[in-house]
């Protein structure tokens, strides 16, 4: 059981199924990780990756399903641009900034499901 603290504090993978709010926040890596997660429902891959023009987020899963209201992320991207998408098609979020600390809330829920992919561009 110990392990599994590892991973979740490696990825910063904080999820509250009660309010559908996810917070991702690399602590190894956070240039460029790919990891394991498991939720409530579902599991599958969250990776992230910096360059110097901004941040791509993504969040893949690979069975069940993973529902999300609010997906908050850590970065230093000076966010001219967000581009949010499920399965290519785009979603409409409102975006929040405090320090580091962004905040997308989808204005509902947004399920993702087994073989479904959720990106996030900040540039």
């Amino acid at each position: 059981m110990s392990s599994w603290s590892l991973l979740l504090a490696a990825t910063g993978w904080h999820y509250d199924a009660l309010t559908k709010t996810l917070r991702i926040a690399p602590r190894v890596t956070p240039e460029r990780i790919r990891a394991f997660f498991c939720g409530p429902e579902g599991w599958g891959t969250l990776s992230q990756t910096r360059t110097a023009d901004g941040q791509t987020n993504e969040l893949f899963v690979a069975h069940g399903s993973l529902a999300i209201a609010t997906l908050t992320v850590e970065s230093s991207a000076n966010l001219s641009r967000v581009r949010v998408t499920v399965g290519g098609k785009a979603l409409q979020v409102t975006v929040s900034r405090k320090g580091a600390n962004i905040t997308l809330n989808f204005g509902g829920l947004v399920t993702l499901r087994a073989g479904e992919r959720l990106r996030v561009v900040l540039a």
